[in-house]
């Protein structure tokens, strides 16, 4: 049997909206808090072109 893992509880995470200034790919991204936006990978154009759009999310809680 398969022991799932609490994410939350071994990193912090943010989840945001990220776009690639590059190719406008657009995708939900969630990175390890700390990291800088010039690390992190746009899957068609590699690091140092992704932004946060700025959109709210809304996170709901799927545990009960």
């Amino acid at each position: 049997m398969v022991e799932v893992i609490d994410l939350d509880s071994q990193r912090p995470h943010e989840f945001y909206e990220a776009m690639c200034a590059k190719c406008l790919d657009r995708w939900l991204a969630v990175v390890m808090v700390g990291v800088v936006l010039k690390d992190v990978v746009c899957k068609n154009c590699g690091p140092g072109f992704v932004i946060r759009t700025g959109q709210p999310i809304e996170m709901e809680d799927n545990n009960g």
